[in-house]
């Protein structure tokens, strides 16, 4: 089931999986002439395994806005606690909306989790 699905049908956030490919593409694109600076960097990300290690590397990349000088304050908040990141890159307007989100009809946390799932998922495979 897509993400899109998993929306639709069960009211369920999706969670980003991202290969070792997907983040060397997501390091290029972003920081094309900082490469090897941010490899290094993002190799102090911690996580219990090798993709949640891709998918906190990937929130940083996103929350970085492409300025290098944010992704050591962005890993020192993930390794303090990944959900901070997480939920800022992939969930932002359910992040600003909190618990309460919960507290909305069905249809109205659908069409939050669908824009923020459709912005994450745009902003993965964007080639610029």
């Amino acid at each position: 089931m897509n993400g899109i699905q998993l929306i639709q049908e069960k009211g369920k956030q999706p969670v980003a999986v991202i290969s070792n490919e997907d983040l060397d593409f997501l390091i290029g694109r972003e920081f094309p002439s900082e490469r090897d600076f941010v490899k290094a960097e993002l190799d102090k990300v911690t996580s219990d395994s090798e993709g949640g290690k891709n998918r906190i590397s990937a929130c940083v990349l996103k929350l970085a806005e492409r300025d290098s000088t944010k992704i050591d304050s962005l890993i020192r908040l993930a390794n303090e606690d990944s959900r901070d990141v997480i939920s800022r890159a992939e969930y932002p307007r359910a992040s600003l909306v909190g618990f309460d989100l919960f507290e909305l009809d069905g249809d109205a946390t659908r069409n939050v989790f669908m824009e923020d799932w459709k912005e994450y998922s745009t902003w993965l495979k964007t080639n610029n």
